[in-house]
């Protein structure tokens, strides 16, 4: 989750620095969610979004994946300490372990950029494809950067990891390629954005 295995301990610390919870904050004023949904987590790290999502929704049916089992073991930790019923699985993004239409909405934060381009395409499929009819995306993804400052500063970052795609405004016709319809989209922080898409 952070590139090297031996920072795995230390995911939600670097998370807080990362103004995690302004984040979400931001994400669920634009998202528009019910209570009593199916939600599928797709990288779903320690839970903090899965935790923050149950405790706003007492309804809502929680599930969360993730391809780095040291994370889940983490996560599995939290929602024992916080007595939650949230159901999780070691599983990669581009395999959902899940039948067709089986969720009412699927929510992933920050972790397509981790993908090269096949596994992000893979990915979204996937969602599509686990989500019911009209059912919802809710996707927290870097974008296309506007200031010629942050463009030069998103440069390195593509060194580390393979976040060309976002940079270059593709996830939205990844979206649309995929089958996404009626999208809509909202960013901030320079190159932050929030996509609300349905099946």
């Amino acid at each position: 989750a952070l590139i090297f295995d031996f920072l795995t301990p230390f995911y939600d610390l670097f998370g807080d620095i990362g103004l995690r919870k302004k984040l979400q904050a931001r994400a669920l004023r634009f998202f528009k969610l019910k209570d009593g949904w199916k939600l599928l987590d797709v990288g779903s790290g320690t839970g903090p979004d899965l935790i923050l999502l149950s405790k706003k929704f007492s309804k809502m049916k929680l599930f969360g994946i993730d391809a780095d089992p040291k994370i889940i073991a983490l996560a599995k930790k939290k929602i024992k300490k916080h007595n939650l019923d949230i159901n999780l699985k070691c599983a990669y993004a581009q395999e959902l372990p899940f039948a067709a239409n089986s969720f009412d909405a699927v929510w992933s934060n920050l972790t397509l950029h981790h993908l090269t381009r096949e596994s992000k395409i893979k990915a979204i499929e996937e969602m599509y494809r686990v989500l019911k009819p009209h059912g919802q995306l809710l996707l927290i993804e870097f974008s296309r950067p506007k200031s010629w400052w942050l463009k030069s500063l998103m440069r390195l970052q593509t060194l580390f990891s393979y976040v060309y795609d976002n940079y270059q405004g593709k996830i939205p016709l990844f979206l649309k390629d995929c089958g996404f319809k009626k999208l809509r989209q909202t960013t901030f922080w320079g190159n932050t954005s929030c996509y609300q898409a349905e099946k």
